[in-house]
């Protein structure tokens, strides 16, 4: 599920009845129940199962230091990431299927219904976004997407279908659905969960952005700014510091609640926290505890190129998005000359695993909703868009438009400094100084891999700075990515599961045969 900034109530979806197809699609209570469903079905990308694949699309970079865990090939570029890759194909079928559910409300509100009903113009406007947002991850990481906006019923079940990519095509229909919705929605909804004006117009700008189109993108960046409806938050650790984070920072969200006896209101919790967070409890003298982020697996870092960006002293990014060090917690098993509260000294067979390296706190779940520090799953929401990122859009936008110079582009530039206690930002902007702060501002949030792609600039960076190597981290080389990285790696392979259903007709992208 997600969320929208300015919201009272949560989204979730009840399962008391279980209406039919006829239903769903005949009636304006239908309509909305059948994008109600859509909202909940939307959050299993991040569900306890599915994690990986969520981080998954953002392994791979230049910022990255990969351990390992079930979507190593994404994160090192190795002979596993084919066609028969496990999160590949659920990235594919779950956006898919999405699509098709979207398809169904907006082919049977537009056709069925009376669009000036504000129930069947809510519904259809949300499912546009879900379309378009759904089409724009797809496009992104394949190139090659079959568009289909039919939805499929018994009498065109067997119907030929062309299964012909067309990215021009598909993004004229990703636009499309983002003006509509843009039109229909409004800025704030009394339910929390719902898309608003401000998510499609976000989700617009990023689209524009892919796209070079900068005009577009300064437009809907700017349109969001004169809403007036969001800020950023006055400390950057008030962006992730607590169980639900829809505050005026945060456009878009997956929505979690712990339910009733431990289980969710809203389906499985997330493991986010433990991709994050490392095995320090298994080091000698050191138990599982909330001030750590209870249980952890460790198995994505920040590498010491993005860490050396920061500066130290300075910027609170530095101490405030990350945990930088462990203290001896548990008297039982304390090594040789240690006392409680002493900093842990790991070794080099343990570097990486258990807290050598500091950790990404944004997933940290401090004991905010799990019940006790060996918890493997949280339920914490999980941030897709925030306003951090719209400014960073803008100033990227005015950049590539008018120059380094422009006072716009270094505006929305010094707003993100500022936060972080750099002050104003007074000298020439260049792309450089952009991808350096958008890694320093949205580390692991889900843009990293798709801004290196959108600027050519992915399998450069990634041969130059990938992972991290045995200086850094005691004798274990961590560079994987650096080294197996191939030019058809700047596009995922399409899954074979689909090309089968559509008799293999669609194409493999190139390098995956």
């Amino acid at each position: 599920m997600f969320s929208g900034s300015g919201c009272k109530d949560f989204l979730f979806e009840e399962h008391e009845v279980r209406p039919t197809t006829g239903f769903l699609f005949t009636n304006p209570e239908g309509l909305s129940r059948a994008v109600t469903a859509l909202y909940s079905y939307a959050r299993r990308i991040v569900f306890e199962g599915e994690s990986a694949t969520w981080v998954g699309m953002d392994l791979g970079t230049d910022i990255i230091a990969y351990r390992g865990g079930t979507a190593s090939a994404l994160g090192t570029y190795s002979a596993s990431l084919n066609p028969n890759q496990g999160e590949v194909g659920f990235y594919w079928d779950h956006f898919y299927y999405i699509i098709g559910r979207a398809n169904e409300i907006i082919y049977y509100g537009e056709k069925n219904m009376d669009l000036d009903d504000p129930v069947v113009k809510q519904a259809v406007a949300e499912a546009k976004v879900f379309r378009a947002e759904s089409y724009f991850y797809l496009i992104r990481k394949f190139d090659k997407v079959w568009l289909n906006t039919i939805p499929t019923t018994p009498e065109n079940y067997d119907d030929p279908r062309d299964f012909t990519p067309d990215q021009t095509e598909v993004f004229g229909l990703i636009k499309q659905d983002l003006d509509d919705a843009i039109e229909a929605l409004d800025l704030t909804v009394v339910q929390t969960g719902r898309y608003t004006k401000g998510a499609a117009r976000h989700i617009k700008a990023k689209v524009a952005m892919w796209l070079s189109d900068w005009d577009e993108a300064i437009k809907q960046v700017e349109a969001i700014k004169e809403s007036n409806v969001y800020g950023l938050m006055p400390e950057p650790k008030d962006v992730f510091g607590a169980a639900k984070l829809n505050h005026k920072e945060s456009i878009l969200a997956f929505q979690f609640e712990r339910g009733p006896g431990g289980g969710s209101t809203g389906g499985a919790g997330h493991r986010m926290s433990l991709i994050f967070t490392p095995a320090y409890g298994s080091e000698t003298g050191m138990q599982w505890s909330f001030d750590y982020g209870c249980y952890g697996w460790g198995r994505v870092y920040p590498n010491s190129y993005l860490l050396n960006k920061f500066d130290k002293e300075k910027d609170k990014r530095y101490t405030q998005y990350f945990q930088h060090e462990y203290r001896y917690n548990n008297p039982n098993n304390l090594p040789p000359g240690k006392n409680i509260g002493d900093v842990v000294t790991f070794v080099a067979a343990t570097y990486m695993t258990r807290g050598g390296v500091p950790h990404c706190t944004k997933f940290t779940d401090y004991g905010y909703t799990t019940l006790e520090p060996g918890a493997t799953t949280s339920f914490k929401d999980v941030i897709v868009y925030r306003l951090a990122e719209t400014w960073l859009m803008g100033a990227e936008a005015y950049f590539h438009k008018y120059g380094g110079d422009n006072v716009n582009a270094k505006w929305y530039f010094s707003e993100i400094r500022k936060r972080a206690g750099l002050g104003e930002f007074t000298e020439t902007l260049t792309l450089d100084l952009i991808l350096d702060e958008q890694g320093k501002e949205l580390l692991f949030e889900g843009d990293r891999w798709f801004m290196l792609k959108r600027l050519g600039l992915l399998i450069e960076r990634v041969q130059l700075y990938a992972g991290d190597d045995r200086s850094v981290l005691q004798q274990q080389d961590f560079l994987e990515a650096r080294n197996q990285i191939k030019a058809h790696h700047v596009r995922w392979p399409v899954p074979q599961s689909a090309r089968d259903q559509m008799g293999d007709a669609f194409p493999q992208n190139d390098g995956y045969n």
